[in-house]
């Protein structure tokens, strides 16, 4: 069956509109070596097409006009041996010289099939799977993206599976695809099994006869339908019409013919459909299970009901357990003006891992373990807990069902909820109490409080937000990211600003890319996917530059997560989880990943409730001494707010303005300090959070003799409105000296020295501010006056850099504003074509003459007065001459 030809081109085609079996049989053909090229006759399907958008770098083919049919010596024809379905490579099968080779698993058609010897018929449901099966016993190498191409013409061909054309073989090599890589996700995007004419009438009416019951205040939704024969795809339907529907418990009774086949469906943890099931001789799982009644000719379909009815009634809800029954009681609390070593004593003393804070008999917040233990490592000690305690908690009541707490529990980060009746605190759930409740077998010791560390977030797709808002050159990137990820058996994320900005609506090509692994080993994987990228390694972080060869640049990091000795100071990195390096970071707005590896593309992960804080446009931090840990968090927290048109969280401005009171900025090295405030004013809003920071006392820490009032924000915002104008004419302004112009020009010369050596600003800023302080009042006045001659424009601004013509138009009117703007219109960057030599062949001795010379010159032509610069030059040399003669004598 599976040959190979030494001599000439050997082309493997499919039919015209392919679909995904043809797509697939080609490159499965090819992976065996039965061809050379994959050409194709013509359109797809539009999904394949969608498909090949995305993922036609790893599936290289041609277009019948791209080939030379004369080197043709063998036509391979997959999933069809139609020869009206092959396009214009129906002509080719009258040459003798080409060689007729046929794969298909259709039934014979006996006027259009292909007459040839070499005809290979499966009899599979599929026809990439016989292809597929003899690629397992050779052990060939496949990709992710072969597997899961292989597996979609499996899928798309049977119909998942379940039509009656499918076989054991197809099963089996579904099976293999998905061992190996093949991406549910990826196939569950493209896949589009249509509903027969009859499963879409049986579907209406199995919608058409629902009848809602309530059992024990539960909702289920039951329909009985029949139908003179069996068919095909029952759960399909079921599943279709759940999703349709808001039912939380569905199920389906439908007889066909003489059997009675019961599917159902339930979103409620309390409901266990599968045991339920079992009792009639089915099973399945607690939330989707099925049987079927053999006979069914002597049972009534209104006495399945009510079997089923009853089964729930008597055995299929467990009893609801409330909050009461699970909490601990009494509450072992804190007040407030507790100290952070009282508090650390406390639950050294109980075993606690965190404690509620009270005040005046009132519960005001709580205070965690880990927040206590780091106040303590940065010297806290005597503080009170109420500067520590976290005031973003939920409170639950008495009455609670379990499964309305279970989420909201175990997506905690305190991992303990305060349960309250009356304004009192009554007791406490933790994860601990939650999983007792939940699961009777668990062995716990009572009056234990450990918190349950497994990770737990919110979790939900944003793959159509991906194919909806990010290029297909970045898509097909992360995808290929997620490859890497599998064959190196590492979990990929993207994470931080590229999440934040995706969810924002404004997609960035700013990656960061974390994983679960060595993020060195990782990045010399992509070698084998990407060629020519450069890999620069940073081994004592395990971080890695990647650098593509049209300049793009990516940063892949390690999982980790950072611990602090002493505040201020860079951290020290240990590998970690996703989990815990998402916590260490900055705000909850960028503490999201997504996960790219496969099976899970496009799934975001959320574990402290970030979505909300973005959706509510609040900024907070992940954690107490988060300010104390990082000050450059304070600038940060500052440039996001403006940027975004955020508020920062009431409990994280608190902890923001404590920490600046205490002067922990100053403990920061001046080079971070400025590199966060360059950042903050090649914003747009740079004007708006420098203010911003001044109103909040921060600016202050920063520059000390920089005394902030309107008339300085004024200025900011002229040199914003001057930069624009830059903008438009393509010429570059340095923001941040442009900024400092305005913020430190009353400093004295100590001053200025002081500072701008504390924050390594170059000698060049500090000469230019210097100067510009010398020049600026002569500037103003004379850039100030109507009607001025270009020459006259330039001989007042042309010596000064932009940084500084930025500081002179924010200081004037309209007049001088429009002056500025012409001189950049006619003035800047004014030259001439004369040189040196030119008037050395005039007789002109080098020196400052020359310059004299070429600046009249310069300032002649930009008034419009030099119609041949040779000429002019001419007669100002001789007239220079004739002056120099008439002094001699």
């Amino acid at each position: 069956m599976w040959m190979n030809l030494d001599n000439g081109l050997r082309v493997i085609t499919t039919h015209v509109n392919a679909d995904f079996d043809g797509l697939a049989s080609c490159f499965a053909a090819k992976k065996l070596g039965i061809g050379d090229e994959v050409v194709f006759p013509g359109n797809f399907n539009q999904n394949v097409e969608d498909f090949l958008r995305i993922y036609a770098d790893f599936l290289p083919a041609k277009t019948f006009h791209e080939i030379d049919v004369d080197r043709i010596a063998e036509l391979v024809i997959v999933d069809t041996s139609s020869r009206k379905r092959i396009g214009k490579f129906g002509g080719l099968l009258s040459r003798k010289d080409i060689k007729i080779s046929v794969y298909d698993h259709h039934p014979l058609l006996r006027e259009e099939d292909i007459v040839t010897d070499n005809y290979h018929r499966n009899e599979t449901g599929a026809n990439v799977t016989a292809f597929v099966e003899e690629i397992k016993r050779r052990h060939l190498k496949i990709s992710s993206v072969e597997a899961t191409l292989f597996a979609l013409g499996i899928y798309e061909d049977t119909g998942s599976l379940v039509y009656p054309t499918t076989t054991c073989r197809d099963v089996d090599a579904v099976s293999y695809l998905l061992s190996i890589g093949a991406d549910l996700n990826i196939i569950s995007e493209y896949l589009k099994i249509e509903l027969t004419f009859e499963q879409k009438t049986l579907l209406n009416s199995l919608f058409l006869n629902t009848k809602v019951h309530s059992v024990l205040s539960y909702t289920v939704a039951i329909s009985r339908v029949e139908i003179p024969k069996y068919m095909g795809g029952l759960n399909m339907i079921v599943n279709n019409l759940w999703k349709l529907t808001s039912y939380d418990t569905y199920i389906a009774i439908v007889k066909m013919g003489k059997r009675i086949y019961v599917v159902g469906r339930t979103a409620t943890s309390d409901i266990d459909l599968g045991g339920v099931f079992e009792k009639f001789g089915g099973g399945g799982h607690q939330k989707a299970a099925s049987y079927f009644i053999k006979d069914g000719t002597k049972v009534d379909l209104e006495f399945v009901e009510r079997q089923i009815l009853e089964g729930i009634k008597m055995g299929g809800i467990k009893p609801a357990i409330k909050v009461k029954d699970i909490m601990s009681s009494p509450v072992r609390v804190a007040l407030n003006d507790m100290t952070i070593e009282e508090a650390y004593a406390l639950m050294y003393k109980t075993g606690y891992n965190g404690l509620p804070i009270v005040e005046h008999n009132k519960l005001v917040g709580i205070i965690s373990k880990a927040e206590v233990e780091k106040a303590l490592n940065h010297g806290y000690g005597s503080r009170t807990v109420k500067g520590f305690m976290s005031q973003n908690f939920e409170t639950v009541a008495p009455d609670m069902p379990l499964s309305d707490v279970k989420e909201k529990l175990i997506s905690s980060t305190l991992g303990r909820l305060p349960v309250m009746e009356n304004d009192m605190l009554v007791g406490i759930v933790t994860r601990t109490d939650l999983l007792r409740g939940l699961h009777t077998s668990l062995k716990l010791p009572p009056g234990s409080h450990k918190m349950y560390e497994e990770p737990r977030m919110l979790k939900h797709s944003v793959l159509g937000l991906m194919m909806k808002l990010i290029s297909p050159r970045i898509l097909n990137l992360l995808r290929i990211l997620g490859y890497v990820g599998n064959d190196a058996n590492m979990p990929v994320f993207v994470v931080g600003g590229f999440v934040r900005d995706l969810l924002m609506g404004k997609p960035s090509v700013d990656i960061d890319i974390v994983v679960e692994g060595d993020a060195l080993r990782f990045a010399r994987a992509m070698k084998l996917y990407f060629e020519h990228i450069c890999v620069y390694e940073h081994k004592k972080f395990r971080t890695a530059v990647v650098s593509f060869p049209d300049g793009f640049k990516m940063d892949i990091a390690t999982a980790r997560t950072e611990y602090y000795d002493r505040p201020a100071k860079l951290p020290n990195v240990e590998i970690s989880t996703i989990k815990k390096d998402l916590y260490r970071r900055d705000f909850t707005i960028n503490a999201m990943a997504v996960k790219l590896n496969p099976i899970e593309f496009g799934v975001l992960l959320d574990f402290f409730n970030c979505k909300k804080d973005l959706d509510n446009k609040l900024i907070r931090t992940l954690y107490t001494l988060s300010f104390v840990e990082d000050p450059t968090r304070i600038l940060r927290a500052i440039r996001f707010k403006v940027k975004f048109a955020f508020e920062i969280e009431a409990r994280t401005l608190d902890l923001l303005r404590n920490s600046t009171d205490e002067g922990i900025i100053e403990k920061l090295s001046g080079a971070r300090i400025r590199d966060e405030m360059v950042k903050i004013m090649q914003e747009e809003k740079a004007p708006e959070a420098i203010r911003e920071s001044s109103r909040l006392k921060i600016l202050k820490w920063i520059l000390p003799y920089t005394y902030f009032n309107d008339e300085m924000f004024e200025e900011l915002t002229g040199v914003r409105e001057f930069s624009i104008f830059l903008k438009k004419k393509g010429i570059k302004l340095n923001m941040h000296f442009a900024y400092l112009n305005v913020l430190m020009q009353y400093y004295t010369k100590e001053q200025l020295l002081s500072v701008s050596q504390r924050y390594g600003l170059s000698k060049r800023f500090v000469k230019s501010l210097l100067n510009l302080r010398s020049v600026s009042n002569k500037v103003i006045t004379g850039i100030s006056r109507e009607n001025l001659k270009n020459s006259e424009l330039y001989e007042l601004l042309s010596d000064l850099p932009n940084e500084s013509i930025a500081f002179i138009y924010a200081k004037i009117k309209e007049i001088g504003k429009d002056n500025v703007k012409k001189y950049y219109d006619t003035g800047y960057g004014a030259k001439v074509k004369i040189d040196g030599n030119f008037l050395k062949s005039l007789g002109i001795s080098p020196g400052p003459m020359y310059r004299e010379i070429l600046r009249s010159l310069i300032l002649a032509k930009i008034d419009g007065k030099v119609k041949d610069e040779k000429e002019y030059v001419k007669i100002l040399v001789d007239s220079i001459k004739e002056k120099e003669q008439k002094t001699n004598v």
